[in-house]
């Protein structure tokens, strides 16, 4: 009898850590979430960032529009400018490039030359995984 009881109050106790960890996790991803989207140049509303892990390179030119949701193992290198207008879906392990090595220069695959173009993706665009 005493050895059940013993249990109980061990699984009850392990369960109560496990929640509060939990919590913990969820608070700082929250709080992630917000820092990131606080360092774009602009974000509309309803914009959701989905899972734990994302990566905004240059997000001073980085633009979200409105209901804007981005999934788990997002990259986007936002150098050249990046806008993403509203109603855009994007799932996970998407990567958008702004900025790449010059390939037409005299050196190859390429030279030490950097090329910006902006990207622009339009209203109510879904993007596939990968």
């Amino acid at each position: 009898m005493f050895k059940k009881l013993k249990n109980k109050f061990w699984n009850y106790l392990l369960s109560k850590i496990e929640d509060k960890l939990k919590n913990r996790e969820q608070a700082y991803i929250q709080s992630n979430k917000k820092g990131i989207l606080n360092k774009l140049q602009s974000v509309g509303f309803n914009c959701r960032l989905y899972g734990t892990q994302w990566s905004f390179k240059d997000p001073r030119k980085i633009v979200l529009g409105n209901n804007v949701h981005i999934g788990n193992n997002f990259y986007v290198a936002g150098g050249g400018g990046v806008t993403i207008d509203d109603n855009t879906h994007i799932s996970r392990d998407v990567t958008i490039h702004s900025v790449y090595h010059g390939f037409e220069g005299k050196v190859l695959p390429y030279d030490q030359s950097t090329t910006y173009k902006p990207v622009f993706i339009g209203k109510n665009v879904w993007i596939g995984m990968n």
